[in-house]
């Protein structure tokens, strides 16, 4: 065999044994059971914090093993660091309930406005129970200097359901935000809370300004039917 067929039939072999032997690892890493695989993401935030808090949020409740030490790194000092923990919990879910008093302290008090959205959606997807203890901070949220955090804390809110009723009058407000995107969310959350917020939104149908008057409409419209009797009452 000549030098030239030996080195083409190696290079083939070898290119040949790489395919298999990836695929062996792959199937190895995604065979393994959730704890072990938590367990290795766990390790990985050290070194990319970004690829294995993205790999926890997508994993979802069964990642919940990372709570405590995502709730950890809520408290680091940079802020990407910060903002990365928070996105885990996104996924995790009510299973991070835990993380839910310093994921407040961050919405209020964090330097940076992507840390502090960050923990808006964190918050709304704690679960309806945990997040509304967050309710009063997240009403100051949405006088935000920031868009994205006024916008985050909207949803926040609509996720919550009806116990965001409190912060109904603030919702009202954030329907004459400068932002049409907080706008919008103010409108969805005063639909995800339901008939609670009725009554101010037909006044709010009165408002001179359209873009409040807009946002009730879509906001009674996502209430539906529930809102009928009031309306015709106030005709």
């Amino acid at each position: 065999m000549r030098v030239a067929d030996f080195l083409e039939h190696s290079c083939i072999f070898f290119f040949v044994l790489s395919l298999l032997s990836g695929g062996i690892l792959i199937n190895e890493v995604a065979g393994q059971d959730d704890d072990k695989r938590v367990s290795q993401l766990i390790e990985a935030l050290s070194a990319d914090v970004t690829s294995a808090a993205s790999a926890l949020r997508e994993m979802g409740p069964a990642a919940a093993l990372a709570v405590p030490r995502l709730i950890e790194m809520l408290k680091n000092r940079v802020g990407y660091v910060r903002s990365n923990a928070a996105n885990a919990l996104v996924g995790i879910g009510p299973a991070a309930a835990p993380a839910v008093p310093r994921l407040i302290e961050m919405l209020l008090s964090d330097s940076s406005w992507d840390v502090r959205r960050a923990a808006a959606n964190a918050l709304s997807e704690m679960g309806p129970a945990a997040a509304a203890s967050g309710v009063s901070q997240l009403m100051v949220a949405l006088e935000d200097p920031s868009e994205n955090v006024r916008q985050g804390a909207a949803y926040a809110l609509g996720n919550i359901g009806p116990a965001a009723a409190p912060a109904i009058p603030q919702l009202i407000a954030a329907l004459k935000d400068p932002s049409e995107n907080v706008r919008e969310g103010a409108a969805d959350a005063l639909g995800d809370i339901g008939p609670a917020a009725i009554p101010q939104l037909i006044t709010a149908l009165r408002d001179p300004l359209e873009d409040v008057r807009n946002g009730a409409e879509a906001a009674l419209g996502a209430i539906g039917s529930a809102a009928v009797p009031q309306l015709i009452t106030a005709l």
